[in-house]
């Protein structure tokens, strides 16, 4: 009897390991950096702070008029906006009263509710969201679920510092962040499924 068991229990985790194994190389296919389209106009462009790049692609493509507003997203308490922009404002010609930043954010579930609440103190409901290419899937699900359907979300991913190609990437530390990302997004489909 304990033989069946223990079969069982070792059958259960192995099944369970290899379907973990084949959603992580399904995942890997998913963060891959592709280009998607851009829109011709939207209300605002949000950038997910935090990663190196996102920021400059956020005022580039703001530069070129496709937004009302651009919201940088997830600052941190101590940042301030003169501070973050500081090091743009010779290269980028931009409406600058036009550019914000929200520093109550500590997570992307925290980001999505901070940019549905500027949407709606705005009136906008189109957006371009702005983050690494390894986290737009998580993003965009949150960034989906929060605002609902009366949003129209645009995703455009920006490559981080570890993506295959850059300078700073090495197998190791893209499968790092490569696991760590699927199993967040994990927690994030579990929540979504409780919430």
């Amino acid at each position: 009897m304990l033989d069946r068991r223990r079969v069982l229990v070792y059958g259960t985790a192995t099944l369970l390991l290899g379907c973990e194994l084949v959603g992580l190389v399904a995942y890997s296919r998913e963060v891959r950096y592709r280009e998607f389209p851009l829109p011709d106009k939207v209300d605002v462009i949000v950038c997910l702070a935090g990663g190196s790049g996102r920021i400059e692609e956020a005022l580039n493509l703001f530069s070129t008029g496709m937004a009302r507003f651009l919201l940088i997203s997830g600052t941190g308490q101590d940042a301030s906006l003169g501070r973050i922009l500081e090091p743009y404002r010779s290269r980028y010609r931009v409406p600058w009263e036009a550019v914000r930043h929200e520093n109550v954010s500590v997570d992307t579930l925290t980001n999505a509710r901070e940019a549905k609440n500027f949407l709606e103190r705005h009136g906008a409901t189109s957006m371009l969201l702005i983050t690494a290419e390894y986290h737009l899937p998580r993003a965009l699900h949150l960034f989906t679920r929060v605002l609902g359907d009366g949003a129209h979300i645009h995703p455009h991913p920006t490559l981080s510092d570890f993506s295959p190609g850059q300078p700073d990437h090495t197998s190791l530390l893209w499968l790092r962040l490569l696991v760590t990302e699927y199993l967040k997004d994990q927690f994030v489909w579990l929540l979504l499924l409780l919430v």
